[in-house]
């Protein structure tokens, strides 16, 4: 930060802050997935995460939907769910959003960052009726760079994006 300052650069670091706001990180997420008519998890415009409805389908097409939207990680995408299920309705929260599990209402519920016990509980709890799927928190959060970089564009500003994968994954041995 004193190089920054020394140099007289201007850094714009967003965390929660471009979550929760229309044309954040979880807006974008739902806009890539195809989720329409969003609402933030209480039903405003502007909240922790969306929910919203997908033209019917198995759950397996949707996460080919997800994976073709997200950059590749070493991990992948991680669901719990029959992949012959149909959805419609889905939630995502950016970043880790385990916490809002119990107030979701809806097929598929889209994540990161999600512990052993919260994934357990959630198998045990949704008896095969929903959906939950893990997606890294890197590849959840850079989606949403294009979009503020434009932005920023706009306003005069000169951008640089850095293109550093920092998922801390280096790949999976199986």
């Amino acid at each position: 930060m004193a190089k920054a300052i020394k140099n007289d650069v201007s850094l714009f670091a967003a965390h929660t802050n471009a979550d929760v706001v229309r044309g954040g990180v979880s807006d974008t997420l739902a806009k890539k997935f195809g989720i329409e008519k969003t609402t933030a998890l209480d039903g405003n415009p502007e909240g922790h995460g969306r929910v919203g409805k997908i033209t019917p389908q198995k759950l397996s097409k949707f996460l080919e939907t997800i994976k073709k939207a997200l950059p590749e990680t070493a991990r992948g995408i991680s669901f719990i769910g029959n992949p012959e299920m149909q959805v419609q309705t889905v939630a995502v929260v950016a970043g880790s959003g385990m916490g809002f599990v119990n107030e979701v209402e809806a097929d598929v519920f889209i994540t990161s960052d999600i512990k052993h016990h919260p994934a357990l509980d959630f198998k045990e709890q949704s008896n095969g009726e929903k959906a939950l799927v893990e997606i890294s928190h890197y590849a959840a959060e850079s989606i949403w760079l294009e979009g503020v970089s434009k932005q920023l564009l706009a306003s005069g500003l000169e951008v640089v994006i850095s293109r550093t994968n920092t998922d801390p994954w280096d790949g999976v041995f199986r």
